[in-house]
């Protein structure tokens, strides 16, 4: 059986455990440590509640995506065979999705339309006098000159008149009183050299603006949507556009609220009130508020709040079910190996070991297949989630190699997995 060691021993905020599974090192932040594996990899862990990522330290090559989109990992040491990661499409897709823009093409503002260019003037005029009688040209050419002369002055009035108005648009948004500037702006609207396709360009390219930096501000200034429904009036924009940019920016909200798959009470609140002043409907927005409510409720497990789910597999008396599931247990093995520039590599990759239901208990976490594969909570040192691949990764007391579970719903599952593991080790004491 071997020798085996676990002692946690603290010296100030710093905690060390040893374990037959290797050497760690953490700080007085629950979920971070640094540590040496078995094979004499350094690695470090980071996050919150218990739940982190792991990043091995290189001491050798860099990473990189080399052969049939395998991914590289740093190498152990010195001369030692990089290892590189190759997806084999056992695990299964996350049941959280990726948070996606839906910006759409009608958001895009027209160009400013551009009149002939000089040379075609300059073409014309050529043609004009080379086709017309020999006396006409001296009359011709200067009136082609003529031309050319004053479309290039009305160009540069069009093109002032536009930005002028632009400028006033945008110090109209962003000033503590819109109303003042109202004047203003009807009297640049009046400008002759002002065309439409221009003022249309320019309200519509500041109204965006204008809109995302009031979805910037909705979480630290409450404020700032009454001031937003004080400029709007300012401006004439097309109710279909408005509309549209309204959803887009709230989708770019939604994205920096939720692309870290935490979500804050403030940033949930900021999205609530930005949903409220834009108007947005639960209809059009379906697919964000699922994704909100699921994050909503990976914080209230984080906080201590498991569900209890009533679950289709036999426990125990004393066992409370708080994850039921499809899963599969997983083994990652040599797939192959290749030496390339006098660098040698290992392809490692995912493969199913045994399939069925996995639950989460106040006391396991067991895979039912034929039988019963289970793990004691009270022997799980981490709890690390690859949301990428939905795959929990499993570190556990006297044994050297992690254990890899995939499962549609990993985030919640492993975030479980986490407050109970958390618990357990926050109340033990140090020797």
């Amino acid at each position: 059986m071997g020798f085996y060691i676990r002692k946690a021993f603290s010296a100030g905020p710093i905690r060390f455990n040893l374990s037959k599974s290797g050497i760690g090192i953490s700080a007085g932040v629950t979920g971070a440590r640094i540590g040496r594996s078995p094979g004499g990899r350094t690695y470090v862990h980071g996050g919150r509640w218990g739940l982190y990522y792991r990043k091995t330290l290189s001491s050798g090559s860099g990473s990189g995506r080399s052969r049939g989109g395998t991914r590289r990992s740093p190498a152990a040491s010195a001369g030692a065979p990089i290892e590189l990661t190759e997806d084999t499409g056992v695990t299964y897709a996350s049941a959280v999705a990726q948070p996606e823009s839906r910006i759409t093409a009608a958001l895009v503002a027209p160009d400013r339309r551009s009149p002939p260019t000089y040379t075609g003037y300059a073409l014309v005029g050529l043609v004009v006098g080379v086709a017309l009688p020999s006396f006409l040209p001296a009359v011709a050419l200067p009136v082609v000159a003529g031309v050319w002369i004053a479309h290039a002055v009305a160009r540069t009035r069009k093109m002032k008149a536009g930005e002028s108005y632009g400028g006033l648009i945008a110090a109209a948004f962003v000033s503590a009183d819109p109303g003042a500037k109202r004047a203003a702006l009807e009297a640049a609207r009046r400008d002759p050299a002002l065309t439409p396709d221009d003022r249309r360009y320019f309200e519509q390219q500041e109204y965006r603006a204008l809109i995302e930096t009031v979805t910037a501000k909705a979480a630290e200034d409450p404020g700032v949507f009454d001031r937003f429904a004080a400029a709007e009036t300012l401006v004439d924009i097309d109710p279909a556009y408005r509309r549209l940019a309204r959803l887009d920016a709230y989708l770019r909200a939604h994205i920096e609220a939720v692309s870290d798959h935490d979500l804050t009470e403030a940033e949930e609140e900021a999205l609530a009130r930005t949903r409220t002043a834009f108007g947005l409907t639960d209809e059009e927005l379906a697919d964000e508020l699922a994704l909100l409510d699921d994050l909503t409720e990976l914080r209230a497990i984080r906080d201590g709040e498991l569900p209890v789910v009533r679950a289709q597999t036999r426990l125990t008396r004393r066992e409370v079910c708080h994850f039921e599931g499809e899963g599969r247990l997983l083994k990652r093995r040599l797939l192959r190996s290749f030496s390339e520039d006098g660098q040698r590599y290992k392809v490692r990759g995912y493969l199913v070991h045994k399939e069925g239901t996995l639950i989460v208990t106040s006391r396991r976490v067991a895979l039912v297949h034929q039988g019963v594969t289970s793990y004691p909570l009270a022997k799980i040192l981490d709890v690390e989630v690859d949301q990428d691949r939905a795959l929990i990764i499993l570190t556990r007391d006297r044994v050297a190699t992690p254990t890899f579970i995939t499962t549609p719903d990993a985030l919640r599952a492993g975030a479980i997995l986490a407050a109970l593991t958390t618990d357990r080790f926050d109340d033990e004491p140090d020797d």
